[in-house]
């Protein structure tokens, strides 16, 4: 990942505040802190993944087939520009 452990850990414990992570030691080795996602975190889950699929449905609903080639070349070409710059950084940071 890209950010800093404090980062992490702040974040991580605002959502654990809300209820959608857990965190535990691990078994095998104490000093590994794991993070889990909660039943209440998985409903989110999926209420988010049917606003996407709903929002997909419309603008499918609106555009012709010529402009979903043309959006389908457009966001392949960002994210592989995206997964090269992650790349790039990774390989910076010596990952």
């Amino acid at each position: 990942m890209l950010i800093t452990k404090s980062t992490f850990s702040i974040n991580a414990s605002k959502l654990i505040k809300k209820g959608y992570l857990t965190k535990f030691r691990d078994e095998n080795d104490g000093r590994i802190v794991r993070v889990k996602i909660t039943d209440k975190a998985k409903d989110i889950l999926k209420i988010h993944k049917k606003y996407h699929d709903i929002i997909t449905k419309k603008i499918m609903e609106v555009i012709t087939d010529e402009e979903s080639l043309v959006l389908n070349k457009s966001l392949g070409n960002i994210l592989e520009y995206l997964k090269e710059e992650y790349r790039t950084i990774l390989e910076k940071q010596d990952i």
